[in-house]
């Protein structure tokens, strides 16, 4: 296609920092799961984004950490192949939390970023939260220690220049044919995004640090031509303690992450759905290598 332009764009940062929001909102559909809780995406998820001219294939990566466990070292070889395939590397920053977050910043955003010669972007996210002589300093220490193409204050909540870095995201495009047909959202399958919605749900309920341990497999996708699509689903926790927390008093807990999961499914799907949700123990999944390669071979 004549002056087609179209690539790929990694979403980079520190859990919390809104790169799935922004995500959300740069291709203006709720794809990509969201919690106030740190750590919620463990898989990149893709989003695409396509205009009459451009397509941009948005890979949300993981926040950056320091790996405790297996599946964390995954999560971060996750980070480094969306990196080594970007055309624009786009690092977003809570530019609220910044000054507490200086040193673990240039620690683990430098560690990250590749000396391949994609665009650089920096996106000083939930500029709502704050004044605008924080955003001027916050733009001077990010100039004073990093090399980038652009820098966007921006705020995904009132969409402050939000436009503005979706069409510098185009500007640096490379011209290529479009990778997707234009009303591909995802390349991913709705399996995924089930699970997904199903832990988010899990992080919006329960506190601490139970959610990370939790794990959901879809077990049956019956789609039905007459009433509702059938819906069959594991969470898999690594302690019987877990396990009676999830399910609750009289299993009131399970039944409320059902219920909630079920419409954030049901919005997606565009029809109603009968989900199940059961709950097993599978002890110390985080560090087993058959179950971790299992989850980044899926869709």
């Amino acid at each position: 296609m004549e002056n087609y332009k179209a690539g790929f764009a990694t979403i980079i940062g520190l859990p919390n920092a809104g790169k799935s929001t922004l995500l959300n909102v740069l291709i203006n559909t709720k794809l990509a799961p969201v919690s106030p809780k740190a750590q919620m995406t463990r898989k990149s998820v893709v989003g695409i984004l396509s205009g009459d001219a451009y397509q941009v294939v948005f890979l949300d990566s993981p926040g950056i950490i320091e790996p405790s466990y297996l599946m964390q070292e995954y999560m971060m070889k996750d980070i480094s192949r969306n990196i080594a395939d970007a055309d624009i590397v786009i690092v977003v920053i809570d530019v609220s939390r910044i000054e507490k977050q200086k040193e673990i910043l240039l620690k683990r955003i430098k560690s990250v970023l590749s000396k391949k010669e994609s665009k650089k972007l920096f996106v000083l996210n939930k500029t709502d939260l704050v004044k605008q002589n924080a955003i001027i300093t916050a733009i001077k220490w990010v100039s004073d220690n990093f090399q980038y193409d652009d820098i966007f204050p921006i705020s995904c909540k009132t969409g402050e220049n939000v436009r503005e870095l979706k069409e510098t995201i185009v500007k640096y495009l490379p011209m290529h044919d479009p990778y997707y047909d234009s009303e591909v959202l995802s390349v991913q399958n709705e399996r995924f995004f089930v699970k997904e919605y199903i832990l988010e749900t899990i992080y919006d309920f329960l506190k601490k640090e139970l959610p990370y341990s939790c794990l959901v497999e879809i077990e049956e996708f019956k789609e039905r031509e007459s009433g509702k699509d059938y819906i069959r689903a594991v969470i898999f926790v690594e302690k019987d303690s877990h396990k009676k927390i999830i399910i609750g008093k009289n299993g009131s807990m399970l039944k409320n992450i059902g219920r909630i999961a079920r419409e954030k499914i049901e919005k997606m799907h565009g029809k109603p759905v009968f989900l199940e949700l059961f709950v097993k123990i599978l002890p110390d999944w985080k560090n087993r290598k058959d179950i971790i390669r299992k989850i980044y071979k899926e869709d």
